[in-house]
């Protein structure tokens, strides 16, 4: 079934178009990724998919409504976003940070419950977040910093998750930690999209690649489908060989240096 889906989308900033006439799914239980290279749109994507920018033209909806006219905190029940650049300028403790995914369901006024908190609890656990939750965010390095961003959108509980390249800043384990997660959230049914520069990584996790060049989408499918020597000469510049994966059989991206 599909959950989010983009319908000729256009999107600008004052004048300079950014992504244009895009269309793409996303269904529950399902990983896609974006991909393209720096500028290509992904997360003026992920914002006009969050309701944080409207379209200059076109539709985003989410269970086949047009998300412009739903209420925000309607959306922000549905759809959680995880930014890659988010600002921590209040001193709140990792715990209170992860309490504000609950917000969209309680309100900034209403009393948290038994439920909330254990929602709260399970998130922090699920990032290995346990031994931080009383240290101000102000003082957690970018690496952890990121995993309380994922912790307070699964916290949310949302049917849609939205991530702006969630493995940045962060050391291998917690990268395969991030993208492990990633998986399981989406065998648990919800649609997951997520934006990532390292095409190895992006085929770990995904079921669908949505490759973004000159502000459109240039190729749409599974990763053995998108991810061609010569995709990837044109998208990126580089040349690349794309093999099988020694393990997997999964295509294997190995860029080849001049």
């Amino acid at each position: 079934m599909t959950i989010l889906e983009t319908r000729d989308l256009t999107c600008a900033y004052d004048r300079q178009v950014v992504v244009d006439h895009v269309a793409f799914r996303a269904r529950s239980g399902e990983v896609v990724t974006l991909l393209g290279p720096n500028g290509a749109g992904k997360t003026t994507l992920l914002r006009a998919l969050a309701r944080l920018l409207p379209p200059r033209s076109g539709h985003v909806l989410l269970d086949d409504r047009d998300i412009w006219s739903m209420a925000p905190r309607a959306v922000a029940r549905l759809a959680a976003l995880g930014p890659q650049n988010e600002s921590r300028d209040w001193p709140l403790t990792v715990r209170e940070a992860v309490r504000l995914g609950r917000v969209p369901h309680r309100g900034w006024l209403s009393p948290f419950n038994g439920e909330d908190q254990a929602i709260v609890d399970e998130s922090i656990r699920r990032l290995d977040l346990g031994d931080l939750v009383d240290r101000p965010v102000t003082q957690l390095s970018g690496g952890e910093w990121r995993r309380v961003v994922l912790a307070r959108a699964i916290a949310q509980q949302p049917r849609v998750l939205l991530l702006d390249e969630p493995t940045s800043q962060l050391d291998i384990k917690h990268q395969l930690d991030v993208l492990s997660h990633v998986r399981k959230l989406a065998s648990d049914g919800l649609a997951v999209i997520v934006t990532l520069h390292d095409l190895n990584q992006a085929v770990a996790c995904a079921d669908r690649m949505v490759l973004v060049h000159g502000r459109r989408v240039v190729a749409d499918g599974p990763p053995e489908s998108v991810l061609t020597a010569e995709r990837i000469a044109d998208v990126y510049g580089i040349r690349a060989r794309v093999l099988p994966h020694p393990v997997f059989g999964t295509p294997w991206v190995v860029p080849l240096i001049d």
